[in-house]
């Protein structure tokens, strides 16, 4: 947001974990006057063109979600971005929804191949994945990188460091950092449950790719209602997503929710460190000989999910077979509804 921030005359920054920044809203200001406390405090004098006002951490205070609309009716020449996790969460603890129509959401994925090429440089590769037919000199070159970044992941500080040091050894700490703050943050997305859900975020890596059944989970005791609680609260939190299959041939294809889902982790790069899996991909060059391809479909899930909208998802096709035994075979989705 502060690199955005440069393409404006102004930029001013709020963090609401402050007390002094989340008490502006807590006072029940009218809009303009919110706005020239903000001033006030920031003590700003604002240069002739666009102003772009960023609040971060924004669901540590929801009053000021509400302000998101009057800033929209009221104040249409300042430039209001707003950020935060677990928000759905917060907000829905507190009876409080977004300004319907005022506001347009934008959801931070891992980065995409796409991202990670541009992250490290490879801006030739870039254009040359946007010819058709691509061509086939380059068709080494972009399968070992595409082979580095689902060893990596998507994370951007891993990628950054990354990028730096071209180094797998030393993002250890990092992925390390990444899944001890999720366990720890358990308490976060359901109180009353915290050892199920830490269960589950400590399980989920090793599900990731995987039909799962909610009884049991992860080799526990849970029963199918705690566990589908448990991480139906990680999916909204937008660490885990449960990919469900269809048998439709034709459009629309719908999901069959009482069928088991397949389970897709936050990160590729993190469920293989969690797995202990990195060491292979310095010995094979296929990523299907790894963790019995898991990481493939691992990898191109997340890419699917990351070119996906809220309103759509991948899909996996279910084929029903009567030879030698009915059962269900899984092959990967290749399309997003």
């Amino acid at each position: 947001m502060r690199l955005f921030g440069r393409h404006f005359a102004n930029f001013l920054e709020l963090n609401l974990e402050l007390a002094a920044d989340r008490q502006l809203f807590e006072r029940e200001l009218s809009v303009q006057d919110l706005w020239q406390a903000i001033l006030l405090v920031r003590k700003e004098h604002l240069q002739s063109g666009d102003t772009l006002l960023f609040i971060d951490e924004i669901q540590n205070a929801p009053e000021a979600v509400a302000y998101l609309r009057y800033f929209h009716e009221q104040l249409p020449q300042i430039h209001v971005i707003a950020a935060g996790s677990l928000l759905e969460m917060r907000l829905g603890a507190r009876q409080i929804s977004f300004p319907v129509g005022r506001v347009e959401f934008l959801y931070m994925y891992p980065l995409s191949f796409m991202e990670y090429l541009e992250a490290s440089d490879n801006t030739k590769l870039i254009e040359l994945l946007q010819e058709v037919p691509f061509p086939e000199y380059a068709r080494d070159t972009a399968l070992s990188q595409f082979h580095r970044y689902a060893l990596i992941g998507g994370m951007p500080e891993v990628v950054n460091e990354y990028v730096k040091n071209s180094e797998v050894v030393v993002l250890g700490s990092l992925y390390h950092a990444l899944l001890q703050t999720y366990v720890d943050d358990a308490e976060k997305y359901a109180p009353g449950s915290v050892k199920t859900i830490r269960h589950c975020i400590e399980t989920a890596p090793f599900e990731a790719a995987k039909r799962i059944k909610f009884e049991g989970f992860g080799q526990s005791s849970y029963k199918s209602k705690e566990i589908s609680e448990a991480l139906g609260r990680l999916q909204q939190a937008m660490l885990i997503r449960l990919l469900y299959p269809t048998t439709s041939v034709e459009i629309p294809a719908q999901r069959n929710r009482k069928k088991s889902p397949r389970l897709q982790f936050l990160d590729t790069g993190l469920v293989n460190y969690a797995l202990g899996v990195q060491g292979q991909f310095f010995e094979f060059d296929d990523l299907h000989a790894i963790h019995r391809g898991l990481v493939a479909e691992h990898i191109v899930g997340q890419e699917l999910l990351c070119h996906a909208s809220l309103n759509s998802e991948p899909l996996f096709w279910g084929v029903r077979r009567s030879n030698p035994a009915p059962k269900w075979t899984m092959f990967w989705h290749t399309t997003s509804i």
